[in-house]
């Protein structure tokens, strides 16, 4: 595996700008996963741009001193193109809406554009796709099997997770990605998957993907059948597609959700309900853990209360990898926690939260190094 997929926290995001107090959450946020490198003069950004290796890539205010923004990204564009170096992903962020003209010329230089005032969550979707983006092409370095996995599942989500509430889930769709999840744990190439995930912002494609496999690699070792590994891989896959529903700027939100926010994020339970539950191609197992994986053996989870027997296993199962998931994902409001802070967190759940027999076997698979 390339030191790109496992080392994305030695590469640099470049920001230039002159004020960067519009940017100071996005700061935050990028300090989880990389290098920040703040830039305030035109001249200074280029020069980094077009000589430093190892920039991911760069987010432009067109407001900088010395040398535009816009002339910044055109240059740089341009001196990349004509030496052959790699195109660095770039942001160009913009004051206003309002010349046509001008904005119309910007889009040919730069691979995406934002406007000040910005919405922080949605601003970092855009960004972290232009990052994405390039993390994709190092899947080309992984092996058949994983790099399968990551280009079919990756496909697949966006088109399900595109769906509108009361539309049927594409169950065709999911099938396809459970069967390359099984048929790689089966042959032990979900870890490379996993490792590969962690350099990707997705949230949706990384957390469900992520979560399947784990409920997966988890089924397989307590010795599951095939097809209850199946039931695994597509409800881990299948989730969260409510919060399909839900906003992207509270998805990436960077920072704590107030309670009104808070509520809505909960409410994405009832939203896969409503996607799945009238869905006849949409097995029960799949529903419940759509629906049961936030609830808690001691009745104080969400959205029923349900508690202990009331909860089929796979929906144990499906709470133990969400809660993982959760605690190693890198989100917009917090870093990947390291996995001995996570276990002592787990240990902690414990029957309360987690079904314990279920949660010692998931933690003895992971100190075993199962998975990462």
């Amino acid at each position: 595996m390339s030191n790109n997929l496992l080392n994305n926290t030695q590469q640099t995001i470049l920001l230039a700008c002159s004020d960067t107090r519009p940017y100071s959450r996005i700061i935050k946020t990028l300090k989880y996963s990389y290098n920040l490198e703040n830039i305030e003069h035109g001249h200074k950004a280029y020069n980094s741009l077009i000589k430093s290796n190892n920039i991911k890539a760069a987010i432009i205010d067109t407001d900088l001193q010395g040398l535009s923004g816009f002339q910044v990204v055109k240059r740089t564009n341009e001196y990349r193109e004509e030496n052959n170096l790699h195109h660095i992903p770039i942001m160009l962020v913009c004051k206003s809406k309002k010349d046509r003209n001008a904005i119309d010329r910007l889009k040919e230089y730069s691979d995406c554009l934002s406007f000040i005032p910005f919405d922080d969550g949605v601003f970092l979707t855009n960004f972290w796709k232009l990052c994405d983006n390039d993390t994709e092409r190092d899947w080309e370095n992984l092996n058949y099997a994983q790099s399968s996995i990551l280009k079919i599942t990756k496909r697949n989500i966006e088109k399900i997770f595109a769906i509108e509430s009361g539309n049927h889930c594409q169950m065709g769709l999911v099938t396809e990605c459970s069967n390359a999840v099984v048929d790689a744990a089966r042959s032990n190439e979900l870890d490379g998957v996993l490792l590969a995930l962690r350099n990707h912002h997705s949230y949706s494609f990384v957390h469900n993907l992520k979560v399947s496999a784990l409920m997966t690699i988890f089924g397989s070792h307590i010795g599951l059948k095939r097809n209850d590994l199946h039931m695994l891989a597509q409800g881990g896959l299948l989730h969260d597609i409510g919060k399909s529903q839900i906003p992207l700027g509270l998805l990436d939100k960077p920072g704590p959700l107030n309670e009104t926010e808070w509520e809505e994020m909960k409410r994405h339970v009832i939203y896969s309900g409503n996607i799945m539950g009238n869905d006849s191609n949409v097995p029960s197992e799949i529903l419940n853990i759509a629906m049961r994986h936030h609830e808690k053996m001691d009745g104080t989870g969400y959205p029923n209360g349900l508690k202990g027997t009331q909860l089929d296993d796979l929906s144990l199962i499906a709470q133990i990898a969400d809660v993982y998931s959760a605690l190693t994902d890198k989100r917009s409001y917090k870093p990947s926690l390291p996995k001995e802070k996570v276990i002592g967190i787990m240990k902690s759940m414990r029957s309360h939260h987690l079904e314990a027999g279920f949660l010692d076997k998931f933690l003895e698979i992971l100190q075993d190094g199962k998975f990462h």
